[in-house]
């Protein structure tokens, strides 16, 4: 096998266009890894922190109550209100904790910031819970109004509140 391998070895630098092409595909292809190595993310950043944790609770209930309400049941009320006790419990959990972007406040804003974090969290909490009141009655187009306010305050809230390295 190796006598075979230096053979190859031997037959391509006897000609040295094909060395070329090849080096220069090599070349070509090497802005193209580099450019997703940038923008992939090598890993979530502190999704095991406390915060984190219950973020991500926040976003997995989410996602399969919007999923289940594309095309709601009154069977399956039980299942989504399970979804929207998640979704509350992981909000109420995350107003009583402290976005790492604190340490990035002035101290002199420090409260102020985390006042207007406990303030977004009480909204969205009262959110859940016009969510959970309309999936109990039945009313699945106010229930996916509220899924999308939901969505809307998930967006502010991130650009407000989450840390740039988050």
């Amino acid at each position: 096998y190796g006598a075979h391998r230096q053979q190859n070895i031997f037959k391509f630098a006897a000609r040295p266009e094909i060395l070329g092409r090849i080096a220069m595909k090599s070349i070509l292809r090497l802005p193209a890894v580099l450019a997703l190595l940038a923008i992939l993310p090598a890993a979530p950043v502190r999704a095991d922190s406390p915060l984190g944790k219950q973020m991500g609770k926040m976003k997995s209930a989410n996602r399969d109550l919007k999923a289940a309400l594309e095309a709601p049941s009154d069977a399956r009320k039980p299942e989504y209100l399970a979804l929207v006790a998640k979704l509350r419990a992981a909000a109420v959990a995350s107003k009583e904790l402290t976005p790492r972007k604190a340490a990035e406040i002035p101290a002199g804003d420090r409260d102020k910031f985390l006042e207007e974090y406990r303030k977004a969290m009480d909204d969205l909490v009262a959110l859940t819970d016009e969510l959970q009141q309309s999936i109990a009655e039945g009313k699945w187009e106010d229930a996916n109004e509220q899924m999308a306010l939901i969505k809307q305050a998930q967006r502010e809230g991130h650009e407000e509140f989450r840390s740039d390295d988050d």
